[in-house]
């Protein structure tokens, strides 16, 4: 969208968002590409958030608030997330796919009424593990 902004050919004065969220969960990029639209005369427009693109200074403080939170929002996710994943990998849990040579065993199946959270482990696929010895064999004689 930037690189169309800059563009010769740029066919368009207005950028219509349904949220500023959406767009920014950075602060330093949100002040990044506000420059620049603002450079390139390109007005934005959020729908559900009036302040965004107005020009008094409560309305830019308010558009920085928005940008802020959505910024920490978005890393509070993440380190959740990442929490999340370590604790079930210590209880011997998968949260990815098992490397080869192992196989997703089931241990626990809960039905929600959003989505069906499984609880798997890792077991040594039996198919797999002679090739899985010789290449260990291999690398050793290497």
């Amino acid at each position: 969208m930037l690189s169309d902004t800059v563009s010769k050919q740029r066919a368009f004065h207005l950028i219509i968002v349904h949220k500023l969220d959406r767009l920014f969960r950075d602060t330093l990029e949100s002040s990044t590409a506000r420059a620049i639209l603002k450079r390139e005369q390109v007005r934005l427009i959020s729908v559900t958030e009036p302040m965004v693109g107005s020009d008094t200074p409560e309305d830019f403080f308010m558009e920085h608030l928005l940008v802020g939170m959505a910024e920490f929002y978005s890393r509070n996710l993440s380190r959740e997330i990442m929490k999340g994943l370590k604790q079930r990998a210590l209880q011997g849990h998968l949260v990815f796919r098992p490397p080869f040579g192992y196989r997703k065993e089931i241990i626990e199946r809960q039905e929600g009424p959003k989505r069906t959270r499984i609880i798997s482990r890792p077991v040594v696929d039996e198919k797999a593990a002679p090739l899985v010895q010789r290449i260990f064999e291999c690398t050793i004689a290497a």
